[in-house]
């Protein structure tokens, strides 16, 4: 196939380019053959109709240089060169075209507006905004020197000016199709790659989660084995405990990813039902004592009046218990220090229940706090007994409470010279069961 040809000709058949490049420059050739003919038919127009030869060598000139684009990047691998090159060379026959035929009132003038278009394929922002300004004093230049009659009376017939009139916006509708096509297909394309390759990370994270929790099950046994025959040597016990910790840090982080990976699926929806909020704070009583002796921390409870055995709030009770509770609470936890200190609010907000995990820990630095939310930014630190995370828990949470109708917002402070506090208040809104 003859663009197949020209594709491989382009980008060097002895290389072994990536797949963003062959896309990339199967795009640019076709945006070439579009130009490179539209330029070579006024070449010959110009030998038709013109009765000296001005035009036409300039047009010649031009279009050759322009038809050589493919080498340029062949030779220099930059598609900025080869779309200054498509850009430039037809703007300086389009140039020539208004001086010999009518200045700005040329059919030839329409051309000017496509001059962006083209290297908004090739080039950064700011080569854009140089073809813009370019442009305009192109059009302004041959404006003024068009009203002080710098240029010759239009030296083609009224029938063959009528004829180019036709033709250029013809060919400009065949210029901007032509982009318009390129665009969506390389967006397409783009798309295309990029579900394939979040599907195989995808795949791949699933697979290492899956093996990784099978080899923690041996290991998990094999230690508690350990423990057991081990009880007496104080040295191995020590050992054997550390290889549980790690263990446990492991299986925290693959649930993590796993969950993760859950909450972003499109098919993933939560069941909300009318839940009673007193299991809500039954579940931190029971679930959170371990954690909170072992730190000797005072976990209080700050209940609105308002909220009664019969308030309900529209939840996925498992999702909301397991994942939201259990990350705001063993969060606020693990950067309490010891013998500190930690509130549970709840109040009634309009048609909201507003609950606020407080804490007077270490606080959260600013450049974490600004992406606290965003997993792809690594921003996990050890707690004040050294306990370790994932980073994934709070973009977890925010991603559930929007599921289920709700929101977080976090405000924290950090103990400096001039601010002798800290501490953490996290704060959620979740849809309150009108009676």
């Amino acid at each position: 196939m003859i663009l197949d040809r020209l594709i491989n000709y382009t980008i060097k058949s002895d290389n072994f380019p990536s797949e963003e490049e062959k896309r990339r420059v199967r795009a640019f050739i076709l945006v070439w053959i579009s130009t490179v003919i539209i330029m070579w038919f006024y070449v010959f127009f110009s030998w038709s109709v013109f009765e000296f030869n001005t035009v036409a060598y300039i047009g010649l000139v031009c279009t050759i240089i322009h038809t050589l684009t493919p080498t340029i990047y062949r030779h220099t691998k930059s598609l900025v060169l080869a779309g200054l090159n498509i850009s430039l060379t037809a703007l300086v026959f389009q140039i020539t075209f208004c001086i010999f035929n009518g200045g700005i009132d040329s059919p030839s003038a329409i051309w000017f507006t496509a001059h962006p278009v083209i290297i908004s394929y090739f080039a950064s922002k700011r080569l854009i905004l140089f073809s813009v300004i370019l442009n305009m004093f192109v059009v302004i230049g041959l404006t003024l020197l068009s009203n002080k009659g710098f240029f010759p009376v239009d030296a083609l017939e009224d029938s063959f000016t009528d004829w180019m009139r036709i033709s250029s916006l013809i060919f400009l509708d065949i210029i901007v199709a032509t982009y318009t096509i390129v665009f969506m297909n390389t967006t397409k394309q783009n798309e295309v790659e990029l579900s394939n390759r979040n599907e195989l990370i995808e795949n791949l994270m699933r697979i290492i989660s899956h093996d990784i929790n099978n080899a923690l099950t041996v290991s998990t046994l094999s230690t508690n084995m350990l423990e057991k025959n081990l009880k007496d040597d104080q040295d191995a016990s020590r050992r054997i405990k550390m290889i549980k910790k790690s263990n446990d840090q492991i299986i925290e982080i693959t649930n993590s990813i796993k969950m993760w990976m859950k909450t972003n699926k499109k098919s993933f929806n939560l069941k909300l039902t009318p839940t009673s909020f007193s299991t809500i704070t039954k579940h931190i009583e029971d679930s959170f004592q371990p954690l909170i002796q072992v730190k000797s921390i005072l976990l209080d409870f700050d209940i609105d009046s308002t909220i009664t055995s019969d308030t309900k709030i529209l939840i996925d009770s498992s999702a909301f218990r397991n994942q939201v509770l259990n990350n705001l609470i063993s969060n606020a936890i693990k950067f309490t220090p010891q013998n500190g200190r930690i509130s549970f609010k709840a109040e009634v907000k309009s048609d909201f229940i507003k609950i606020q995990v407080i804490d007077k820990g270490i606080g959260i630095p600013s450049k974490i706090l600004n992406v606290i939310f965003d997993p792809s930014c690594s921003k996990s630190r050890p707690g004040t007994n050294g306990e370790q995370g994932t980073g994934f828990g709070l973009p977890i949470v925010k991603r559930m409470l929007e599921e289920m109708n709700g929101s977080i917002k976090i405000d924290s402070t950090v103990k400096t010279d001039e601010n002798d506090t800290s501490g953490t208040t996290m704060s959620i809104l979740i849809p309150l069961v009108q009676n």
